[in-house]
């Protein structure tokens, strides 16, 4: 709702949900790096409690953050290719945002590159902690094409959250703020659990390399995604498809939340900017100032 206020210029609503989007990843960091690591099945890695005393005692509070840059840059091709690709003509079938699963293809070697950075201890790294630096490094030891390892699944998670999220959408049309943050809540933890299984797939394609040693090795090595879920099947058996499930369920209120927060103060300070309203503290229109850009 907010992103339709036409009192910004296109320029100032992007800036706006960039923002609020690198803040939201940024501060719920924590959440991802911990789901990540269960997932990959590193030393560091168990239940959630554990892994969280677990990255704390071996790489400390910025544990937490690692591949953080890797996590906001990827959102810059990731928005690009869906507009491109949006523009011309891939939209929406049967619920299904093509454009999404096209700019998923496109911008997942950055998935996996922080996918790889968050696998490595700080305390003893194995790629740079610049993505494209550490890019190049896998292209080099794996191969050109290892940089999309896991993308099936990927594409298969995104599509299923899309149309879980589309059709709520769908269904659930005319509502106040605090009932559209609600269901998007709730129908964002579903679609996130039911499409987990395909994510900790993907995940575990990511993370092989023979190039990676130690503690920062995967429990389960695969090749392939059947071959993948068969050796998980038979070490973890059907919860180990829902590894990092708590991390990942944690993560969703504190980041609507903070982006929409973030989001709102920002558009506040460019319709003041722009001057309609009195203060950026609050909505009250200038008088005999029309609304409208």
């Amino acid at each position: 709702q907010h992103a339709s206020d036409h009192r910004l210029t296109p320029l100032q609503s992007f800036i706006a949900d960039v923002l609020s989007g690198l803040l939201a990843r940024t501060l719920t960091s924590p959440f991802e790096v911990v789901k990540t690591i269960q997932q990959i099945g590193t030393a560091e890695g168990g239940d959630f409690f554990s892994t969280v005393q677990n990255i704390w005692a071996i790489e400390g509070f910025w544990g937490f953050f690692k591949a953080n840059l890797a996590r906001i840059i990827r959102s810059v091709p990731f928005s690009a290719a869906r507009t491109w690709f949006a523009m011309h003509g891939v939209g929406v079938y049967h619920g299904f945002d093509l454009s999404s699963l096209a700019a998923t293809l496109v911008s997942h070697p950055l998935v996996l590159v922080k996918t790889r950075l968050t696998q490595q201890l700080t305390t003893a790294p194995m790629y740079s902690e610049f993505p494209a630096v550490a890019a190049v490094q896998i292209a080099t030891q794996d191969g050109f094409f290892a940089l999309w390892s896991g993308v099936v699944p990927a594409l298969m998670h995104d599509a299923i959250t899309n149309w879980i999220e589309s059709f709520s959408k769908r269904k659930f049309r005319r509502l106040t703020s605090i009932q559209a943050f609600a269901r998007d809540t709730v129908i964002g933890s579903i679609a996130q659990l039911v499409a987990l299984p395909t994510e900790v797939i993907s995940v575990k394609l990511q993370a092989q390399s023979r190039y990676i040693h130690g503690a920062a090795r995967s429990n389960v090595e695969c090749d392939g995604s059947f071959d993948c879920m068969t050796k998980m099947l038979r070490s973890g058996g059907m919860t180990s498809f829902f590894t990092g499930a708590f991390a990942s369920i944690l993560k969703i209120l504190p980041y609507f939340y903070i982006e929409i927060v973030a989001f709102d103060v920002l558009r506040k300070l460019f319709v003041y900017y722009n001057g309609y309203i009195e203060s950026p503290f609050s909505e009250t229109p200038k008088k005999n100032v029309p609304q409208h850009l």
